[in-house]
């Protein structure tokens, strides 16, 4: 009997089980959807002995995964990625709450009436060439080097090194970023007179116009162009008179005399005639032929010698080599304007030439042209500053002939 009844039980309850219903197994990957079309897939990975369920979904830069420990916490994150997607808002994770009010401060800003990457693309289109410009002192030390290149006179390279050393002390920025209010700035600096500041500014044209040409810089004005012209009071040049010239020459040492004279009567410039040898002056001509090596300008030119200067030089025309063989024939000017007691005025030798020829020839092209200077500054600086008469005295100043 006890047997049967076990034998009943066990039966019966193979019976009830066999009529349960099964649990359906889950197949993968498993594809979850929304109503706009988003899809994420999960599907199992075991690592040794380690399963996980990995969430995969196209996130539009790109196919994306992470891993969950149990299904149940895959499945959360995947709806979490399709509410995100029907909201219409970008996966929680891609963005921290920092970032997301860091752009919402830049739409702020703009007003609302500008979108955020309409202004991005503006700024791109405006100032990628900034970004990516040469340093304003690497764009003047390349300046310089071409110059040096070119063969321009020691006096234009010492100047422009000397105006270019001072703008590479001051602008520390990429050379498209300088603004013509930073060029105005920079020339306060420069010096106290607007000559000086007029000066540093030629200069920076001069670099800037070559910077243009090489790509560095753009624009149909360069930002030294646009700045303002620094205002320069015009004064008058400071010139000798005849009696002050004969005093100096019975005073100069034999060695600068042709230095003397060939500035005084011929209006040459000094570094000009430091350059010049002997075989440059066509005694039979009476010119002096300036080769373009020679002047300031790099324009071949001549000058006409006058009588009274042929008459000084012709006790040196048997000579060769340089004319003026003294290194240092200022400091000779003035050792003989100081014996002579008299105010050496700046570049008075020059200057004093083209005042007397203006006021003997009265015509401003042909000694702008034995000068290498332009009319207009002819003009402007050195008219009417002499009479005819004392213009005769000047160029009647011979060897030997005392006041």
């Amino acid at each position: 009997m006890r047997k049967f009844l076990l034998d009943f039980v066990f039966r019966s309850a193979n019976l009830c089980q066999s009529q349960m219903p099964r649990r359906k197994a889950t197949e993968f990957p498993l594809i979850l959807r929304n109503k706009a079309g988003g899809r994420v897939k999960i599907y199992p990975q075991k690592n040794r002995d380690k399963q996980t369920f990995i969430v995969e979904w196209n996130a539009g830069t790109g196919r994306k995964r992470e891993a969950r420990t149990e299904l149940p916490e895959a499945k959360l994150r995947a709806t979490e990625i399709l509410s995100d997607w029907e909201a219409g808002r970008l996966d929680r994770t891609e963005i921290s709450v920092g970032r997301l009010l860091y752009l919402q401060t830049c739409e702020e800003k703009l007003g609302g009436s500008v979108p955020l990457m309409d202004a991005v693309d503006f700024y791109l289109a405006h100032n990628r060439n900034v970004q990516t410009s040469l340093d304003a002192r690497i764009v003047a030390e390349q300046y310089l080097d071409a110059q040096r290149r070119e063969t321009r006179s020691d006096r234009h390279l010492q100047t422009i090194e000397y105006h270019l050393d001072h703008f590479k002390k001051a602008m520390h920025k990429p050379i498209r970023s300088i603004t013509a209010d930073d060029i105005d700035q920079y020339l306060t600096t420069c010096g106290h007179t607007g000559r000086t500041r007029k000066n540093y500014r030629i200069t920076l044209i001069a670099m800037f116009n070559w910077a243009r040409n090489k790509g560095y810089v753009s624009g149909v004005k360069t930002a030294a162009e646009l700045s303002q012209r620094p205002n320069v009071i015009h004064t008058e040049p400071g010139i000798l008179t005849p009696s002050e010239l004969r005093k100096v020459l019975t005073k100069a040492d034999e060695q600068i005399i042709p230095f003397l004279v060939i500035g005084a009567f011929c209006g040459i410039r000094h570094a000009e005639i430091r350059r010049l040898t002997w075989g440059n002056i066509l005694w039979d001509d009476k010119l002096i032929v300036l080769s373009r090596s020679a002047t300031k300008t790099k324009k071949r030119r001549t000058a006409l010698i006058k009588p009274n200067l042929m008459t000084w030089l012709e006790r040196w025309k048997d000579r060769e080599g340089l004319i003026v063989r003294h290194g240092q024939p200022h400091k000779l000017t003035k050792r003989a304007a100081d014996a002579a007691g008299i105010d050496w005025p700046h570049n008075a030798l020059r200057h004093s030439y083209i005042t007397y020829a203006m006021a003997l020839e009265r015509n401003a092209a042909a000694v702008a042209e034995q000068c290498g200077n332009s009319e207009g500054e002819v003009q402007r600086s050195y008219k009417a500053l002499a009479t005819e008469a004392q213009a005769r005295e000047w160029f009647s100043i011979f060897p030997g002939v005392s006041n």
